[in-house]
């Protein structure tokens, strides 16, 4: 039976180009891969979702009996006879920091990915105390490990070189790690365990993954609308109801001038005068206090604004009334796509004969 090989990038594949950790070309075909594969972005979303929540987590300081246990681990030549044991002051700059990145390495994402492009994290000691100077434009230890390591981004990268150029110093760090970490290279690399991916993947729920980038990759007049449609009445219960609630501004406004002309001893011109005074009244008596407090702050402009729609309030209105017919039309626009024919017909067709 002949088996055809996926068509789909390898879990380990996409693991690594979440962590940015493929080569290029490897990087490149994934992303072409991507565009075009929702069941494969997903995946990248949620481990890409995993690794920064695991950024997130506190750094642990090693303990100090750490390193001890870790070089009795490591072969050394023995040294020569008539010199004195190599102490941790000896011992050749960034030893520590690089065997415990080392050992990160060797177990997958499980204490965040160190050298990372683009890393503006804490610097971390150096027991040696052999580390670039701080201040004026000096690199960090991290920036020095990742240009030796081949792990920078290229505008960092560029800058790093330049430094290193100019400055005698960092240059010579640069070079005193060199033969240390072309040995750890040489060390080999611990694979994951079986069934480590479809673990940490069981305890990611890719679906919600995959619907938080959907809407991130909208824009917001879709988003606007999406949720315009959540909000609209799915019945014709929620059509009357929504129409109720739009036209009861309209309902009250007619209800006031229905009972305002009905009244024998009323008259309408005389219901405006009425309103303006008390308005009037109301404006300037409640609004005193802020008017003082805006004139010991200057602001004439304001206080102008402010009595002249008090002196005149004919513009508020007019705005009233343009608010009440907005008001008026929407609640027409709902009576026109209100499903009313069709109650009524269900309600004959379901009357017992």
């Amino acid at each position: 039976m002949t088996q055809h090989a996926s068509p789909h990038p390898q879990g380990d594949a996409l693991q690594a180009f979440a962590g940015r950790e493929l080569p290029p070309e490897a990087a490149r075909q994934v992303e072409r891969h991507l565009v075009e594969c929702a069941r494969c972005r997903s995946e990248v979303e949620g481990w890409t979702l995993l690794f920064g929540q695991l950024e997130e987590l506190p750094e642990l300081t090693p303990s100090a009996a750490f390193r001890d246990r870790v070089m009795a681990g490591v072969p050394s030549a023995a040294p020569a006879p008539g010199t004195a044991p190599e102490t941790a002051e000896d011992a050749p700059p960034g030893l520590f920091t690089r065997l415990l990145r080392q050992l990160r390495s060797w177990l997958p994402h499980a204490g965040g990915r160190a050298g990372a492009p683009d890393s503006e994290g804490p610097v971390r000691p150096d027991p040696s105390g052999r580390a670039p100077p701080r201040g004026g434009g000096h690199p960090g230890t991290d920036r020095i490990q990742g240009l030796l390591e081949g792990s920078l981004s290229p505008a960092i990268l560029h800058r790093v070189e330049a430094h290193l150029d100019t400055c005698p110093d960092c240059r010579d760090v640069a070079g005193e790690w060199r033969p240390l970490m072309a040995r750890l290279d040489q060390l080999g690399h611990l694979p994951a365990p079986a069934g480590f991916r479809s673990a940490v993947m069981a305890r990611v729920d890719v679906q919600a993954v995959a619907e938080r980038a959907r809407r991130r990759s909208l824009s917001p007049l879709r988003r606007t609308l999406e949720l315009a449609g959540r909000l609209r009445p799915r019945s014709s219960r929620g059509w009357l109801v929504a129409g109720g609630l739009g036209a009861l501004p309209t309902a009250a406004t007619a209800a006031a001038v229905v009972a305002i002309t009905a009244h024998p001893l009323l008259s309408l011109g005389g219901i405006v005068t009425l309103a303006r005074w008390r308005l009037t009244e109301w404006v300037l008596g409640s609004g005193e206090a802020a008017l003082g407090h805006l004139a010991s702050l200057g602001g004439g402009i304001a206080i102008t604004a402010v009595q002249a729609v008090a002196q005149a309030p004919g513009p508020l209105a007019a705005s009233m009334v343009v608010l009440a017919a907005g008001t008026a039309a929407s609640a027409w626009v709902l009576l026109r796509v209100l499903p009313i024919p069709s109650l009524i017909a269900s309600r004959h067709e379901h009357r017992p004969s």
